[in-house]
């Protein structure tokens, strides 16, 4: 089964937006697993040198998604503000689920 050029252009920017939500989780668990003490991400070259250059690829990716789609201008970046909510919210409870993993910092 093939797809038209027209259905791939309405998926690929939900794509993207997700994309770019589903790796934020990632990225902070990963960062997390991989620095000794958890909380610390200064001790491992994925928590020193790549997780922030990832958050923001990630970050870039849900908002190129929403300049994709075929919107007009107007709902585009009303869009873009909602994404930038969500995006934040995702940081804070990915914040949140890895000090209930890996531990809190001040103990």
């Amino acid at each position: 089964m093939t797809t038209s050029p027209s259905a791939q252009r309405r998926v690929a920017p939900w794509l993207l937006l997700c994309g770019g939500f589903l790796s934020v989780p990632i990225v902070f668990a990963s960062a997390s697993a991989l620095s000794q003490p958890h909380w610390d991400w200064d001790t491992s070259f994925f928590g020193r040198y790549l997780a922030i250059p990832l958050l923001v690829l990630a970050l870039c990716s849900c908002l190129a998604g929403v300049f994709f789609t075929s919107l007009s201008l107007g709902g585009r970046f009303a869009l873009s503000a909602a994404v930038l909510i969500a995006f934040a919210g995702i940081v804070v409870g990915s914040v949140i689920l890895c000090v209930v993993f890996f531990g809190a910092p001040f103990h």
